[in-house]
């Protein structure tokens, strides 16, 4: 009747934390390496909460991207 229901996911930012600030200085000043960031918040946030990557390996080199960028 009601089918496969699924929460739609949401990412919560502490806005004290370094990382918040850090996407924000990134998002006024490259926003392609906010989003870079983004995407590496995320996907923290699903191996934190248990839930498997897409692409691992696509993870990483993001991480190395962003390491040595």
């Amino acid at each position: 009747m009601f089918g496969e229901m699924r929460a739609q996911r949401v990412l919560e930012l502490n806005a004290g934390h370094p990382s918040f600030t850090a996407l924000k200085t990134a998002f006024e000043n490259d926003k392609e390496k906010a989003a870079r960031y983004s995407r590496l918040l995320y996907g923290q946030a699903l191996l934190t909460a248990g839930v498997p990557l897409d692409d691992p390996s696509e993870f990483s080199e993001l991480i190395s991207e962003l390491l040595f960028s």
